[in-house]
This record gives structure tokens, sequence and C-alpha cells, in this order.
């Protein structure tokens, strides 16, 4: 009789324990026990993300070696199309054009996101028929992809233009 009464009571301080367990890790008894199973995520990038005139790049084309010239400057707003692709590594690919006042300049762009939503990459940017090269950070959230992008690229001779802009574009399609 002690015997069995011990037994019990050791199976109830072990079930006890178990769901304190349970309650402190968010875990229950079917989830996995072994530390090297894959934890799955969820997808919650992949889609098709659009801006109508949400892509605006300031560009200033300057001689920074020649004080007395004067840097032209422009505004570039366009539209922007953006699909992410969570096969494998998380991509993400896009491509808009938008229009200056005198020039049109077409962009493409490459990267990854982060499991945290955080994304970052490069983009081309096509201007009088050359190609510039500048890093973009972003962030997804709530189906919203906010970018930032900027950089420095080489024109002419000491002739440089300074990129500074951004985006955002709206999950359309999942």
């Amino acid at each position: 009789m002690k015997k069995t009464f011990h037994t019990a009571l050791n199976t109830v301080a072990m079930l006890a324990m178990t769901a304190s367990l349970s309650l402190m890790t968010g875990c229950s008894e079917d989830a996995p026990n072994n530390p090297n199973d894959p934890i799955v995520v969820e997808d919650t990038f992949d889609g098709t993300y659009e801006g109508a005139n949400t892509f605006s790049v300031d560009l200033i084309v300057d001689d920074f070696n020649d004080p007395n010239t004067p840097p032209a400057t422009g505004t570039c707003v366009g539209n922007i199309s953006v699909t992410v692709d969570e096969n494998g590594l998380i991509e993400v690919v896009g491509n808009g054009n938008c229009l200056t006042a005198a020039n049109a300049a077409s962009y493409t762009l490459e990267g990854q996101v982060g499991q945290d939503g955080n994304a970052q990459g490069t983009m081309d940017i096509v201007f009088n028929n050359r190609s510039n090269v500048v890093d973009w950070q972003g962030t997804f959230d709530d189906g919203v992809l906010t970018v930032a992008f900027s950089g420095r690229t080489p024109a002419v001779g000491t002739i440089e233009i300074d990129w500074d802009g951004d985006f955002t574009a709206t999950l359309v399609e999942p």
C-alpha cells in the first residue's frame, strides 16, 4: 500500500511539473523534444506588392571637385512592383519607372528578407543609359513593404550622382 501511494504521488508530481513547464514555455506534451528538429515558420511575406507613385528619389548631379559649378537636382517619382518568393531563401525582386522634368529612369531591385521582416539588397537605377547601383534596406509590416535607399555613383569624369529615395508597396496578391 505504501509503495502504491508513493508511485501515485510521484505520478501526480510529474504531471504537475509537466503542466507547469508547458505553461511556462508554451509547449505541450505533443511538441517535439528534439532541439535539432526544424522550426516551422509560416510564410508571411510571399506575394506581389505594388506602389503607384510611391517610388521617389531625389538626385543631385554635381562635380564635387568644382565648387563654382552649381549642382543639377531633380526628383523622380514613379511606380514599383515587388515580388517576394519564400521558396528556399526569401528573395525580393522588383522593377519600375519614374520621370524627372527632363529624363526617365528605370530601376530593378533584388535582395533577401529575414524571418524578422527586415529586408535588404541592391537597386540598379538606369538613368541616362547608365547603370547606378545603390543599397536599400526595408521592412515588411502588415502587408506593406517600406524601403529606403541612398548612395553615390560616378557619372562622367569627376561628376557624381547622389541618390536618396524611398518607396512603399502594398500586398496586392498573396
